[in-house]
């Protein structure tokens, strides 16, 4: 009854976040990537009914809003992402309200226009980087199938004079073992802040899962190597964050709950990965910018990103001691670190948003078992916290 309950009140779900689909094209074809590759954009209506939208629902807001532009590749509308920053800050201004900006991109399109408008909106940004350049050719291409690692480097410099960067490195089985030589460049090339995401729709086999442990090893010796030079591996602190927060198991994510993704029709999603992952499907969609939220299926996605929902993946790598018997997520002891709370990956990969697929148990295990083994130097009582 209680979890029927916080879902019920969708008032105390508020939209905070609101992700715009400026365009469903893309100058490069990432072998890995999950967006369905169409010219189809955002036209200035729909951009501009979605960020009255998000300001519709957020009357009184002491809080900051972000509208965050995604794609494809963002910056190829580069015209309309300026439109809407601008029309975004001036409905702020006549509401008191506040509102940041946050773009992904894969940063081989900065213009000097697009360089302007980036710094005048102090737009945050996340580049889809790899590594080195024979790791970051390995799947990041162009549409004539070439490496486009040449591109991105001509933009290292800029994104280095940015003050809010964060380097988003894709790991696939195939590049695990050069993950820390790639990180140890880029750190050299005067980057500070990284964030690694695992493939997990990829196929891991025990080589590509080997590896992958020695390289989240080595994430913890390279943040010890680099600590004093502004370094940050984003991973390690949040799992230390996880760990060391008060034991509350609510939500996985804010997918449907303070997020929400746009496509380029002005349809609402739960988050930008259900808009890929389901090309666009009106049955993941709960709404659109022009008639507001269906809540009904709202509702239906935050009770599946209830942890107490969620069914548990009932598999691992190692002993399954470790699985409680009822086979819950919000009873398992690896919950706090597992990539379970993806809705849309589960639904993706199970088809139930609330069933997460084995190969979750399977990287959490090496995340959770590496964190402790880095940190066993430390006291018992402080062995999981700073």
């Amino acid at each position: 009854m209680e979890n029927a309950n916080k879902v019920s009140d969708l008032g105390s779900h508020l939209l905070r976040s609101l992700v715009l689909m400026v365009t469903e094209d893309c100058n490069l074809r990432c072998e890995y990537c999950y967006v369905r590759k169409r010219p189809n954009k955002m036209d200035i209506e729909t951009a501009e009914q979605a960020v009255d939208f998000l300001f519709s629902v957020n009357r009184v807001c002491p809080d900051i809003l972000e509208i965050g532009f995604f794609g494809g590749e963002p910056m190829m509308e580069v015209g309309l992402i300026d439109h809407v920053c601008c029309y975004a800050r001036d409905k702020a201004g006549q509401i008191g309200s506040r509102i940041g900006f946050a773009m992904t991109t894969n940063a081989t399109m900065f213009s000097d226009y697009g360089k302007r408008v980036i710094r005048e909106h102090n737009i945050g940004i996340t580049c889809s980087l790899d590594g080195m350049a024979e790791i970051h050719d390995r799947f990041r291409k162009t549409r004539s199938g070439q490496g486009s690692f040449h591109f991105i480097e001509k933009a290292i410099p800029f994104l280095v004079g940015l003050t809010s960067v964060n380097v988003r490195m894709t790991v696939m089985p195939e590049t695990t073992s050069e993950v820390v030589s790639s990180l140890r460049w880029l750190i050299n090339k005067g980057l500070k802040r990284f964030s690694l995401s695992p493939v997990i729709e990829a196929r891991w086999d025990g080589k590509g899962l080997g590896h992958l442990v020695d390289a989240w090893e080595g994430l913890y010796s390279l943040q010890e190597e680099f600590k004093n030079s502004g370094v940050v591996i984003n991973n390690i602190g949040k799992v230390e964050s996880l760990l060391c927060s008060p034991d509350s198991r609510g939500y996985g994510c804010g997918a449907a709950r303070s997020m929400a993704a746009v496509d380029s029709g002005g349809r609402l999603y739960p988050c930008h990965r259900f808009v890929g992952y389901f090309r666009n499907s009106p049955e993941q969609s709960i709404g659109d910018v022009f008639k507001g939220f269906d809540d009904q299926k709202r509702k239906n996605y935050i009770t599946s990103n209830l942890v107490a929902n969620q069914s548990g993946c009932g598999a691992g790598l190692f002993d399954d001691s470790t699985m409680p018997p009822d086979k819950k997520c919000n009873t398992c002891l690896l919950q706090r670190v597992c990539g379970n709370s993806c809705i849309a990956l589960n639904e993706y990969l199970t088809g139930e948003p609330q069933r997460p697929a084995q190969i979750n148990r399977v990287l959490s295990q090496i995340v959770m078992s590496t964190h402790i083994r880095m940190k066993s130097g430390l006291e018992l009582s402080n062995q999981l916290c700073k």
